[in-house]
């Protein structure tokens, strides 16, 4: 492992929490969420955020988070799904670690979405053929930044520790560049 930030992105569902704390727990590092960094400065969950402030102020809050990202240990970081697409947000990463992109097949992000109640831009679209549209229509807006990532990762049919094993074998390589 070389002395570099692993940031994982990629679209709400992808997995970026589970594999960033299974990676973290494999090679024994801190493992940092930036909703839940997001959260605890608040006082409140982001579904209240969104639904109290909105989400400009949400994304104000996460820009602060990218910026403050330089500053941390070395780590494996998760970011919320909407977080690479602003204020310039992906370059932030890219220039502070390994960014990951967790690439997941649109029916998979549908099923896993449609049965989390938490997720705030999806929580009035409960039908699964809206959701699935809502999801590929932001999917194809949000991806060409995920794929600013300095490693994609194609998560189809893979098990949570083959992907990150992946991960951690793809930027041991990348590290020795």
């Amino acid at each position: 492992m070389n002395n570099e930030k692993i940031i994982l992105v990629g679209f709400m569902g992808s997995g970026k929490t589970t594999i960033g704390k299974s990676i973290a727990q494999t090679i024994n590092l801190p493992f940092i969420d930036s909703d839940q960094m997001i959260e605890e400065e608040e006082g409140t969950s982001i579904k209240e955020l969104f639904e109290d402030k909105g989400e400009e102020y949400f994304r104000k809050l996460e820009n602060k988070v990218v910026l403050e990202i330089g500053k941390f240990e070395i780590s494996i970081i998760s970011t919320g799904g909407g977080l690479p697409v602003y204020n310039n947000n992906m370059d932030h990463l890219n220039d502070n670690g390994i960014t990951v992109y967790l690439n997941v097949p649109l029916s998979v992000l549908t099923k896993r979405i449609l049965a989390d109640e938490t997720r705030p831009l999806v929580q009035k679209i409960r039908t699964k053929d809206n959701l699935y549209k809502y999801i590929r229509e932001t999917l194809k807006l949000r991806e060409p930044y995920y794929k600013k990532a300095k490693i994609c990762i194609n998560c189809k049919n893979k098990s949570v520790q083959i992907i990150c094993e992946e991960i951690i074998n793809k930027t041991k390589t990348f590290g020795n560049r």
